[in-house]
């Protein structure tokens, strides 16, 4: 219709009539233009409420899951220490607590992984739709620290301490070790599920035979003292790596309830 309006003005050679349609071309492709924008920021900005919101969520479980492997593996180095000390001769354990710590200081656990949201963001080149640049370095250094993490998880799984309890020891003692010493139950996000984990009292309901036989067994094998050893020294340097951050304080801020 405007289209017919100018051709019929140029024809009738009004050019006040041509320069106000033109206007009106002009004022009206502006207005579109900006009715666009307003659309493209506003569908911008939902996205980034969204995905900074999932983020936040996925950030305090793994704030959560930091925690979790941190006091694990903490157990899991107090029961190779007490293990190291009882065979070096500087302490003494009975043949039950030195078998219920060699077998801890076996033990290794994969921390559930939150990073869904982070992954949609690089994969997709939007990272920058998370507008709070502190938040958005907290999500960058965490992520490349837990999937370091992630690594080292197939480490301790292969670790050869492990790999030599589980060849010298019985199976039945390590069926009954891991059903009455093992890992407790968990729940995520609960700080509380996850104290001590390892480390708590507990019997393993063997025979003393049997217990007397799995201790000689610990105590005499010539592999069992180095390759303790070499686990303890690795669980010390993963907590090293693992304890001190300086965007620790920024995850405290999303996710309070740490200790």
């Amino acid at each position: 219709m405007l289209l017919r309006s100018v051709i019929k003005h140029v024809g009738e050679q009004n050019w006040a009539a041509v320069a106000i349609d033109f206007v009106i071309v002009v004022v009206g492709v502006f207005i579109g233009i900006q009715v666009a924008n307003l659309n493209e920021t506003r569908i911008e900005n939902q996205q980034s409420a969204r995905f900074t919101e999932r983020l936040l969520a996925d950030l305090r479980l793994e704030a959560w899951s930091l925690v979790f492997a941190r006091e694990y593996y903490g157990d899991v180095l107090a029961s190779a220490d007490r293990a190291v000390s009882a065979l070096e001769g500087r302490s003494t354990l009975s043949d039950e607590e030195l078998l219920i710590n060699a077998y801890r200081a076996t033990q290794f656990t994969r921390a559930p992984a939150a990073r869904e949201t982070y992954d949609e963001l690089i994969s997709i080149g939007a990272i920058n739709l998370i507008r709070d640049e502190s938040l958005r370095n907290l999500a960058i250094r965490l992520y490349g620290v837990t999937e370091f993490e992630e690594k080292r998880t197939d480490e301790d799984r292969d670790a050869p301490y492990r790999q030599l309890f589980r060849m010298i020891m019985p199976i039945e003692i390590q069926h009954t070790l891991l059903r009455n010493c093992g890992d407790k139950n968990r729940v995520r996000r609960d700080y509380a599920s996850i104290v001590n984990m390892l480390d708590y009292a507990c019997s393993t309901d063997l025979g003393e035979q049997e217990i007397a036989s799995a201790a000689k067994t610990l105590r005499t094998h010539p592999d069992v003292l180095p390759y303790l050893r070499l686990r303890m020294s690795d669980v010390e340097s993963r907590l090293t790596d693992t304890s001190d951050f300086a965007w620790m304080e920024k995850l405290r801020e999303i996710a309070p309830e740490m200790p």
